[in-house]
């Protein structure tokens, strides 16, 4: 686990979710989806509160098992962290970025706002069973190996020169002249040998 990591990590868990969670209470009105009973109480007609939003997320606000909201809240977790763990793409920074990131709540809501708060168990470990799963999903996901454009090819058993797919390190040293040369081209532009023949040709042999 690094630091600069998990402090990576940490600020997007601080700013991220709450955005998320604001977001899915205005696309919910604007869709209207109180008519297909998803019906999130963030948004009242006034500004919404910071820390009221801030107190959804830690699922300490009463007011989340009602309605949909408890939906919303997980929702914004889940994409959340489906986001940084596209953005981190490493889990034990994630992980450990739960604690910078509750710490920071908890000394926004009591110290700044001066709101009595009692971390509640199990409540504050529900932000880390939704998150890591959704970052977990998303990592598998990214890291997964894709095939070459050439493996495709061969899969639809399409023709094409062998030549095309060589992994060549750079340069290559003429083997008639010994110039570097810093590309692929078929001759060599100093002394004029076939480079397909000399050099392209074997690697294709020894790779076969």
């Amino acid at each position: 686990m690094g630091i600069l990591g998990t402090i990576k990590s940490a600020s997007f868990g601080i700013v991220i979710p709450p955005i998320i969670l604001v977001g899915i209470q205005v696309i919910a009105r604007l869709l209207e989806l109180y008519t297909i009973g998803f019906i999130m109480t963030l948004y009242k007609g006034q500004p919404i509160f910071v820390p009221t939003v801030i107190l959804w997320l830690l699922f300490v606000d009463s007011e989340i098992y009602t309605y949909s909201n408890l939906i919303g809240v997980i929702l914004a977790w889940i994409i959340s962290y489906a986001i940084i763990g596209d953005w981190v793409r490493k889990i034990p920074d994630i992980l450990g970025s739960f604690i910078l990131v509750y710490l920071f709540h908890i000394y926004y809501l009591v110290g700044i706002h001066r709101i009595p708060l009692i971390a509640p168990f199990p409540q504050f470990i529900f932000p880390v069973l939704i998150g890591i799963p959704s970052s977990t999903i998303v990592i598998l996901f990214r890291t997964k190996r894709r095939k070459t454009f050439f493996e495709r090819l061969r899969e639809k058993k399409i023709p094409y020169d062998e030549r095309y797919s060589i992994d060549l390190k750079l340069p290559v040293t003429c083997p008639k002249c010994g110039t570097k040369v810093y590309s692929n081209p078929k001759y060599c532009w100093n002394c004029g040998e076939n480079l397909e023949e000399t050099i392209y040709s074997k690697i294709i042999t020894k790779a076969g």
